[in-house]
């Protein structure tokens, strides 16, 4: 369900704007693809799994909070700021650089691969939150906040969030790198003398992270062959002629409490989830959702307004909690449901695939 007609939408954006046609694409609302639980074995399906499913938005990033969750020794993640801690160390040998596995790549493999592998090298550090008690839903620009030092006059510091599965696997969602040099700007050269703040951009992305699962931070100086390795020497890269082993430490501290922050957005509850449904009663349990006859549908969520639509048509708006509509639309086969809830002027949405038999 995260396929979409892309020649369809290149097409109608082109109309607009070369041929003129009034066709409604620039008032399209912001569609995303929230990821979410997916196997990790051949042939398993995860029970309950909750996103991987279109949502809508009124702005990209949609409306969110941020959440910090700080770096502390013995590799833990969490949200209470470090106190006096001690900093964590690694030796990176650009001769031996960490390997590329998945990522935002063209020519490699890519996308959301296991890095268990990668995350047992010793010039890898991994911090990890215990496991979740309930869904985390984030959207957006994601970003960490490293105090860092080198024996190296430059180096590189790359950040990887993952997503730990229950099982123990640990799934790449996204990453990005900064070379320490650049750290104030990509106009000028700021070689490293001493404690420093570097500021990692880690792109956009939408994922809820599932209960019982753990969110991962990991940190290292390079992605090889991705990423070409930084010689540590200072010199522009592939101008080197020869290289620096790097002994690069990542402070947590009260003074330096390197963290980062996501950009947490509400995960509206549509219920009923899932199951088989005769007459508004549950009469068994299934991973989609089957309606038989009509149903009260109903939404959990911190906001003042709720609007059903259904196959894209809006059908009812509600302004008072509960948030409930019944759904007794004549119908055969699979179907959308997409509610969007209001706050503030912002919208932010879930849409979700039905089977009714309802006639």
């Amino acid at each position: 369900n995260s396929i979409f007609d892309v020649y369809g939408e290149t097409f109608s954006w082109m109309n607009n704007w070369l041929k003129g046609d009034d066709n409604g694409i620039m008032d399209e609302k912001i569609r995303i693809y929230m990821m979410g639980e997916c196997s990790t074995k051949v042939g398993y399906v995860p029970e309950n799994a909750i996103g991987n499913e279109r949502w809508v938005s009124s702005s990209w990033p949609p409306r969110s909070s941020s959440l910090a969750l700080y770096l502390h020794e013995g590799g833990m993640l969490s949200e209470a700021r470090p106190g006096d801690e001690k900093p964590d160390f690694y030796e990176y040998d650009p001769a031996n650089p960490a390997p590329t596995v998945g990522g935002r790549n063209l020519v490699f493999p890519a996308g959301p691969m296991r890095q268990n592998e990668v995350e047992e090298r010793s010039d890898v550090l991994v911090y990890t939150t215990p496991p979740l008690e309930k869904p985390l839903a984030i959207a957006g620009n994601l970003t960490a906040k490293l105090w860092v030092n080198s024996t190296a006059k430059d180096t590189d510091f790359f950040v990887r969030l993952c997503d730990v599965y229950p099982d123990g696997n640990s799934i790449l969602v996204t990453e990005g790198v900064l070379m320490a040099r650049h750290r104030v700007g990509f106009d000028r050269e700021d070689f490293i003398n001493g404690i420093c703040l570097l500021n990692i951009s880690l792109g956009n992305t939408a994922i809820v992270f599932g209960r019982g699962h753990s969110i991962r931070v990991d940190i290292t100086s390079s992605n090889y062959p991705a990423f070409e390795r930084n010689p540590d020497t200072g010199d522009a890269v592939r101008k080197n002629i020869t290289y620096v082993v790097a002994n690069n430490t990542i402070y947590h501290d009260a003074l330096h409490p390197s963290r980062i922050i996501l950009p947490v957005v509400e995960y509206p509850k549509i219920f009923p989830e899932s199951g088989v449904y005769f007459g508004g009663k549950k009469i068994m349990t299934w991973k989609g959702l089957v309606i038989i006859g009509k149903m009260e549908f109903s939404v959990e969520s911190n906001c003042s307004r709720v609007v059903f639509y259904f196959d894209n048509v809006k059908k009812y708006e509600d302004d008072e909690k509960p948030f409930l509509w019944v759904c007794d639309e004549r119908a055969m086969g699979l179907h959308r449901l997409k509610i969007e809830t209001y706050e503030n002027g912002e919208m932010i949405g879930r849409e979700k695939n039905i089977i009714i038999f309802n006639i």
